[in-house]
């Protein structure tokens, strides 16, 4: 076992190493002020941003509410609960937005007129081939494998194509009176070009569930088609956020008069038919029997709609009833 230093020797040690000034050297070094400077921001000039942040909020705010409208039109043409919403909207080169996308999927280019731009709604095979499915009469289920489109399928989905582009035609036209048409579709994204492929672009992602299936939907939008739009698109934003300033105010004013309005609360304990002759004759004491038991729930109506079920009983000497079942609405009596 190794010996222990006694305290004596291990005051000597500690002397020792602070005559030595290997340790004074370090406490009395003076403090010096840090040197780092915040580097300048760097300019891309191969990836300039041509659409402004206020563009981009703009558009925002306009493909949000295109995405809540095809929800529901998504949810009639499938007969299936379908959401839809918007992920990100980002501006990038058009090769960049190339290279993002799948080897094989359903890329289409439309037309607008006026104007003679283009832009491209590409849609994800994992999205492609459960909407055949669903339109066939089939569950609709994700797929297990991705293959390539044959020229049936792509008949088919032309029709959920064209249902995208008529909303997304809809939502435009409160910034611009335009017409969108499908001018081709193409299953590799190499062989469509629509600008340089320097040219930035506005590239919006929205992703489409419907039940256990989910994929991507994206547009893309050149940057030269919405420029000379930036006052139009500023507009509508302002339009869009009064509207639900004034949708937000109505609600609170419908929601204030519902709380201090009154209507009427009924409890049926029961009922029975009796003859106009045994009512004349009734005399106190008399019992009527009911159709109801006594622990048996009862009816509660509210406004004359049955909408609750309870049990009868005494609270605080008090005649009361306790609410055990809430109906659903759509169990209401018409």
């Amino acid at each position: 076992m190794a010996e222990l230093l006694s305290q004596e020797e291990v005051n000597a040690l500690l002397e020792t190493v602070a005559s030595s000034g290997d340790v004074t050297d370090f406490e009395t070094k003076e403090f010096e002020p840090s040197t780092y400077k915040k580097r300048d921001p760097q300019y891309d000039f191969k990836r300039p941003n041509r659409l402004s942040k206020d563009l981009l909020q703009s558009l925002h705010f306009l493909h949000d509410r295109y995405a809540r409208n095809f929800s529901l039109t998504l949810s009639g043409y499938l007969r299936e609960m379908a959401e839809v919403n918007l992920i990100s909207i980002d501006q990038l080169p058009y090769s960049d937005f190339l290279m993002s996308l799948p080897d094989t999927t359903s890329i289409n280019v439309i037309d607008l007129e006026p104007g003679n731009g283009k832009l491209i709604l590409e849609v994800n095979l994992s999205l492609v081939f459960p909407i055949i499915e669903k339109l066939l009469g089939g569950s609709g289920g994700p797929m297990d494998k991705i293959r390539e489109i044959t020229d049936i399928e792509q008949q088919l989905i032309e029709e959920f194509i064209h249902l995208s582009v008529s909303d997304l035609q809809e939502a435009w036209r409160t910034v611009i009176p335009t017409t969108f048409n499908l001018e081709s579709s193409e299953t590799s994204p190499r062989l469509v070009q629509i600008v340089a492929p320097n040219e930035i672009v506005a590239a919006l992602v929205f992703e489409i569930r419907m039940g256990a299936v989910s994929g991507m939907m994206n547009f893309c939008i050149p940057a030269h088609l919405l420029e000379p739009l930036r006052h139009q698109f500023e507009v509508e934003k302002s339009a869009y956020v009064a509207d639900e300033k004034v949708i937000r105010e109505a609600r609170n004013r419908i929601f204030s008069v519902l709380m201090y309005t009154e209507t009427t609360m009924e409890a049926l304990l029961g009922k029975v038919k009796v003859k106009i002759r045994d009512i004349i004759e009734l005399k106190q004491g008399d019992i009527i029997p009911l159709d109801v038991k006594v622990d048996d729930l009862i009816a509660i109506n509210i406004g004359g709609r049955e909408k609750y079920k309870g049990l009868y009983g005494m609270l605080e000497e008090r005649k009361a009833i306790r609410i055990e079942e809430v109906i659903k609405k759509e169990e209401f009596e018409e």
